[in-house]
């Protein structure tokens, strides 16, 4: 299991009104990195209905696992800053993405992308505040 557990809800709590049983979900763990995630393996699984994520029948489970795993080691990376922090955002690939989208829609971060290539389209693409050209001295500007 590790960080990317994709199952079917098999019962619901009765305090919990928006899980259906037969829903395919994934089980987020945002704090994996300080113990508090569950590993192994289990047919059967009770989580806190806060961790649970409706999974669409368009994405497959693969890309779902994927999608989690990611998405958790985006969350952790800007998590901890200041809400309203200045941050960049290296690289374009799958966790950049979604280390961009956390720390806009969750943290109101302001982020700048920077690509190995070109930089044109980027910030929009990612739905970033702006994009700028990686290169060590770029870097250094946002350290």
């Amino acid at each position: 299991m590790g960080v990317a557990i994709i199952g079917t809800v098999l019962a619901v709590g009765k305090n919990v009104g928006f899980r259906k049983i037969g829903e395919r979900v994934g089980v987020y763990f945002p704090n994996v990195n300080r113990g508090e995630n569950i590993t192994g393996f289990t047919s059967h699984l009770q989580v806190d209905s806060s961790r649970v994520l409706y999974i669409p029948d368009t994405i497959s489970s693969e890309q779902a696992s994927a999608l989690l795993g990611d998405g958790v080691a985006a969350f952790s990376s800007v998590e901890k800053l200041p809400k309203g922090s200045k941050i960049a955002v290296i690289g374009t690939n799958n966790s950049a993405y979604l280390t961009v989208q956390f720390a806009k829609k969750v943290f109101n971060h302001h982020v700048t992308v920077l690509s190995f290539g070109s930089s044109e389209g980027i910030a929009e693409a990612f739905g970033a505040d702006a994009s700028d050209t990686y290169s060590l001295q770029t870097a250094k500007k946002y350290s």
